[in-house]
């Protein structure tokens, strides 16, 4: 029973820590899909923040959650869309559409290998096992 609490007191120090690390490496990965809009001034939006987006509403079970951040964005600078899935712009889901639309599977296929990769060396897998 002890070592079950010291896990569960772990779980909460560890765990944002991976989830933080999670979410650079999934950027990282996004960051490299690549983009088929041509050069201009008046591209706002970078690639990863359209893929982070995306991941957003899965990892938030929430279709609403891009809408609900930029009613919050509007009050303060900082909101979960940049604190947790570290980008300061908010796509809309048209815009999020219309970057990854063009995007393919293998490039965004690493980003299951190397999350489950990172899991498994920092411990955040003991949850489930």
């Amino acid at each position: 029973m002890y070592t079950d609490m010291i896990n569960k007191i772990n779980h909460r120090v560890i765990m944002p820590k991976v989830l933080e690390k999670l979410m650079l490496c999934a950027k990282a990965t996004l960051s490299k899909l690549q983009d088929h809009r041509q050069s201009s001034i008046a591209t706002k939006y970078k690639m990863e923040e359209a893929g982070m987006g995306a991941l957003s509403v899965f990892i938030m079970q929430d279709s609403s959650f891009l809408s609900n951040q930029e009613r919050l964005s509007r009050g303060s600078s900082e909101h979960n869309f940049n604190g947790l899935f570290k980008c300061s712009q908010i796509p809309s889901a048209n815009q999020i559409r219309n970057l990854l639309d063009k995007s393919t599977p293998e490039e965004c296929e690493s980003l299951y290998r190397d999350g489950l990769e990172l899991l498994e060396a920092e411990g955040g897998m003991s949850l489930f096992i």
